[in-house]
């Protein structure tokens, strides 16, 4: 491996041997690990210690992150932000932010500072996007990136939350069809079925019927198992569903002017 060479030859700096051997003794104190502070040398040796596994281990989530989310948001104070911050002015282009096209994710940073309004405008900006984080902190007990994590963390709990319920929503519904609706529909002739699906079907502009709906939220379950798919799109996803399922549900019971699936059974039966 090789290493950086500094040449002060055009300086006009002299280096006494006195200064050298001081350089000498504190670089080989380095090395050896045996000094104060020890326990944070770990960088020391990083570059030339890091396997091949680390670093496609890296580059994999950097592709998992890439691929879910617009904005990442990485949060660290002091050498944990400025690392991060001066890796990435070096490695992009310096105005790619009026880019109107954008291939990456942004970058933002949080934890860097305590200030109320500067994690408010945060949170209010990334509202529309889905976001990651990168937490950098070796105690992990440093206030400032400690907070800032809190909060960005409790947001995406929040948005974790509406998509249960709304999973709860379309699995209770989708309950209930199986349970009900599908076999007195059987029950009643594959015509009778149809014909209530595609009066439901104009009433809503769409020419997805409930077997198809049962189809969408099997395939939709599926996509969030294998996580391909941010917690964000996940809640739109879910609500889309969700909308589409009640409205037919709601559409059907309208056309037969009922209240519950057993008064659709009873108007199914009479129009035999």
């Amino acid at each position: 491996m090789e290493t950086i060479k500094l040449d002060i030859s055009k300086t006009g700096i002299a280096v006494s041997a006195e200064m050298q051997a001081k350089a000498q003794t504190a670089n080989a104190l380095l090395e050896s690990g045996k000094g104060a502070g020890n326990d944070f040398l770990g960088w020391v040796h990083l570059p030339s210690s890091i396997s091949a596994a680390e670093i496609e281990a890296i580059e994999k989530q950097a592709a998992k992150l890439r691929e879910k989310a617009e904005v990442i948001i990485c949060i660290g104070i002091g050498g944990s932000y400025l690392g991060a911050k001066a890796v990435l002015e070096a490695m992009s282009d310096s105005f790619k932010f009026l880019h109107k096209k954008r291939t990456e994710p942004v970058v933002v940073f949080a934890g860097q500072n305590i200030s109320e309004d500067y994690t408010h405008e945060l949170l209010e900006a990334v509202k529309e996007y889905s976001i990651a984080t990168i937490v950098i902190s070796k105690s992990g007990t440093t206030t400032e990136p400690a907070i800032a994590f809190r909060l960005i963390k409790a947001e995406i709990e929040k948005i974790r939350e509406q998509i249960q319920i709304c999973n709860k929503q379309l699995n209770n519904l989708m309950s209930d069809y199986n349970n009900n609706v599908r076999p007195s529909f059987r029950a009643t002739g594959k015509s009778m079925q149809q014909a209530f699906l595609n009066a439901a079907a104009m009433m809503n502009g769409t020419d997805v019927n409930m077997d198809e709906i049962s189809d969408i939220l099997k395939e939709y379950q599926q996509t969030l198992q294998e996580g391909n798919v941010s917690l964000q799109d996940s809640l739109v996803i879910a609500q889309e569903l969700l909308d589409k399922v009640s409205k037919i549900a709601d559409n059907i019971k309208r056309i037969t002017g009922a209240e519950t699936y057993e008064d659709i059974l009873s108007a199914m039966a009479a129009s035999k």
